[in-house]
């Protein structure tokens, strides 16, 4: 053929193409009643439908792309991927070192004693305990870790009694103090303490000389003239007495005889400065969890409804220290302040705040105060927390309204009863008030790591198919009425997807939503007959229920009602997943009709494209074409079987399903 005979042909095919696509516009109309006008064009490029669907690929290259920064992270974004294989173990080993000393209550516990339990000074002389010194034994000794005087104040001292050759001796020992853990363990602990071990060997160290003094006072008295010799031999004989009793009254001091510098002092100072070092390395760990927690939480996913600060009010201090009597005033005055206002929330009453039981003998809280039903603290909101909530305009669209709550709003309650007019209407969120913020503490690191990864887990799985859309519009719904039977098993709703007609697909999509008018079904509910296994052919009886379609991993949301100005500013192009009510709970106990919002899915879109190219193609190879094009403008499929991680489907007619398997065997094949 001639160079402008192919000229001549090419610009024919062009001439061709520009009618053609004027007489299917013309034609668009006439295809709910079946006619569909289909041509190509020369290089084998269909005509349609990539001009169609061309808006919507930018929105599936975007939530591609968020998919796998979620399935592979970076520096510049930090997921649950970075949690599962950073993060948590690293926080498992953190509280593998602490041991029982994971509450940093204990921990503060132990290290306000650092400095030593101290000595009580006497309150009575009576009572058989106390036992006087003279005045060269007056101590004081400072705490270096709080800075306060403490231990022995004055001649009247607590101390173990003894009895040496008619004479009384007092022994000071540190008192007795108490440290809860919270499983409720009772530990009875004496600290002599590192930071004043030099004032407690000249305590000790003068006790012995007084008693070397008394008994060489005795010796001379009952012996007649001894001699220097004989002194030394009998001290030596008593000194073995007064070391086996040292030893029943007090273990601790059994070596400060005859060996007190040596061996007696410095048992006490090594023990005491591993101890030391010991509460310096947990206080270190805890310092490391704080900086991991800081991480954590900013892990988590910020597309939610119902997110979770992760802190909670604290209803317990295990502190012995004075920063921990503090705590315990606070925390009663705290839960009287809620009894006595009768801040409680009853569930007959629509939330009310009451004491009295509804009907069923139910409380949203009937543990104790600010604890909820289950014993766990209740979360409240942080100083920057704002709630979103989704809600139907005057002309039935849907839109997102958003409220700052205040610092220590309780957020169950903000979950709850969401109406931004709740509090109009005579309801109340509760709120801990200003003078109580200091009682907002993390949740424990270990249990928010473990929360968080299970929350990115729902949340991945949501962007991908929408399971936790139940309200959303699927992909098999776009598909069902763009191919209605011969049957009439459905009716034909028209669907179009128009290049810069965004509201044509929003009206579309709220024709397949909604009742078409009061009193019939909506597309997604239908009915499903089933035989029942127990009758014959002959008897045919079948089982009847009318359920509505919901998104599925099979069958994912896909709803083009979420082009609507009023979502797509919100989230990730309208994408938000709901979350969960309680901070430890699961996504699943939230009720279906408060997860209204429509979503599109990588999963949802990805079979939509597919479907349609496919029903509006001629030639195998057209329809290969444009697959592989709209892969390539959104960065593939999230279609068929797919390894974690793993590049997306850049083309749906050719899948490694064996492949595939191998990998998931491990090559073990």
């Amino acid at each position: 053929m001639s160079e402008a005979g192919s000229e001549r042909n090419q610009y024919a095919g062009w001439v061709g193409d520009k009618i053609k696509a004027g007489l299917r516009r013309f034609t668009k109309p006439f295809r709910r009643f079946g006619l569909n006008f289909r041509f190509s064009r020369a290089g084998k490029k269909s005509l349609e439908p990539t001009l169609d669907i061309e808006e919507l690929f930018s929105i599936l290259n975007k939530l591609n792309e968020h998919l796998k920064l979620i399935e592979n992270p970076s520096k510049e974004f930090p997921t649950y991927y970075n949690i599962e294989e950073d993060l948590r173990p690293n926080i498992a080993g953190i509280y593998a070192k602490l041991g029982p000393y994971t509450h940093p209550d204990v921990v503060e516990s132990e290290y306000s004693l650092r400095g030593g339990t101290g000595f009580e000074e006497a309150t009575s002389v009576n009572e058989g305990e106390y036992y006087e010194f003279e005045e060269d034994f007056e101590k004081i000794i400072i705490h270096k870790s709080t800075g306060k005087e403490s231990a022995i104040r004055g001649s009247k001292i607590k101390a173990e009694p003894f009895e040496i050759l008619g004479k009384k001796f007092g022994v000071p020992i540190p008192r007795e103090v108490e440290i809860t853990f919270p499983s409720g363990y009772v530990q009875r602990v004496r600290y002599f303490g590192y930071d004043h071990h030099e004032a407690l060997k000249k305590i000790y160290t003068g006790i012995i000389d007084k008693i070397n003094l008394h008994v060489e006072h005795w010796i001379r008295t009952n012996i007649p003239a001894p001699n220097l010799n004989t002194i030394d031999e009998q001290r030596g004989i008593f000194f073995g007495g007064f070391k086996s009793g040292i030893e029943e009254i007090i273990s601790q001091l059994a070596t400060f005889f005859g060996e007190w510098e040596s061996t007696g002092y410095k048992s006490i100072v090594v023990r005491e400065q591993e101890h030391k070092s010991f509460l310096d390395g947990l206080i270190n760990l805890h310092k490391e969890l704080r900086n991991y927690r800081i991480m954590v939480k900013s892990n988590i996913p910020q597309n939610i409804l119902y997110r979770h600060t992760y802190e909670t009010i604290k209803t317990s201090s295990l502190d012995i220290s004075e920063k921990g009597i503090k705590e315990k005033i606070k925390i009663t005055e705290l839960k009287t302040l809620f009894e006595r206002n009768k801040l409680i929330r009853s569930k007959s009453k629509g939330g009310a705040l009451d004491l009295n039981k509804d009907n069923r003998g139910q409380e949203i809280e009937e543990v104790e105060y600010l604890l909820d039903e289950y014993g766990m603290e209740f979360e409240v909101a942080n100083e920057d927390y704002e709630f979103k909530r989704i809600t139907k305009t005057p002309d039935g669209s849907l839109e997102y309204k958003k409220k700052r709550l205040k610092k220590g709003t309780f957020l169950l309650d903000v979950f709850s009863f969401p109406d931004s007019d709740y509090v109009d209407r005579g309801g109340q969120w509760r709120v801990i008030p200003e003078e109580y913020h200091d009682l907002i503490t993390d949740v424990d690191a270990l249990e928010m790591v473990n929360y968080i990864f299970n929350e990115w887990d729902e949340y991945r799985d949501d962007l991908r198919d929408g399971r936790y859309h139940p309200h959303s519009l699927t992909v098999m719904d776009y598909i069902m009425a763009n191919n209605p039977t011969p049957e009439g098993a459905w009716d034909f709703v028209d669907v179009p997807v128009f290049r810069q007609n965004k509201g044509k697909n929003i009206e579309a999509a709220k024709k397949l939503a909604d009742p078409p008018m009061p009193g019939r079904k909506s597309f997604r509910d239908y009915t499903l007959r089933f035989r029942h296994p127990h009758t014959t052919k002959k008897g045919d009886t079948f089982n009847e229920v009318s359920p509505t379609r919901e998104a599925t991993n099979l069958n994912p949301a896909c709803d083009f009602r979420v082009l609507s100005e009023h979502l797509m500013e919100e989230g990730l192009l309208g994408f938000m997943y709901i979350g969960k009510k309680r901070y430890y709970e699961h996504v699943e106990n939230v009720p279906k009709n408060e997860q209204i919002s429509p979503v599109l899915t990588t999963r949802g879109m990805s079979m939509f494209f597919i479907e349609y190219i496919c029903r509006n193609g001629k030639k195998i190879e057209e329809i290969h074409h444009d697959l592989q094009h709209a892969a390539k403008e959104t960065l593939g499929f999230d279609y068929g079987p797919r390894i974690f991680g793993s590049d997306l489907n850049m083309d749906p007619f050719s899948i490694d399903i064996t492949s595939i398997n191998k990998k998931l065997r491990g090559d073990k094949s």
